[in-house]
């Protein structure tokens, strides 16, 4: 007890209290020093474990804003093609418009043609005819 700044006789009887009490703060310290190591290994841990969350999160933010800049480029590069599209479908109905146009004027032309070289053929005979050896 002297070592530990009790100068006070101690009673025969009171010792083996004495005894249990310093086995007790004994303990006691030790359990405080263990409690401490196990506190400053769970903040280095949970230093360690936020120091990752950081560094993840800013990766998550990067993450995500390369999706949406990659999302925006495929809507417009879809709304350019669909655009594009649209512009080759009316361009193709508008050739087709005019192949059916042309198709008409080619038959009608046809159709004036062969009427023309029957009235030829008929006028021809009328006038080989009339007037024999002319033609």
């Amino acid at each position: 007890l002297e070592t530990m700044r009790y100068p006070e006789p101690l009673d025969p009887l009171s010792v083996p209290l004495a005894e249990h009490l310093v086995d007790d703060l004994v303990h006691t310290t030790q359990s405080y020093a263990n409690l401490k190591k196990q506190h400053n290994k769970t903040v280095q841990e949970f230093g360690s474990a936020a120091d990752k969350l950081d560094a993840l999160s800013k990766e998550h933010e990067r993450v995500i804003l390369e999706n949406n800049m990659l999302h925006m480029e495929t809507i417009r590069a879809s709304e350019s093609k669909e655009d594009t599209e649209r512009k080759l479908y009316q361009r193709l109905k508008s050739q087709e418009e005019k192949i059916a146009e042309f198709n008409f004027w080619k038959e009608q032309n046809f159709d004036k043609f062969e009427k023309m070289e029957k009235e030829n053929m008929l006028l021809r005979k009328q006038l080989a005819e009339i007037r024999p050896g002319f033609v």
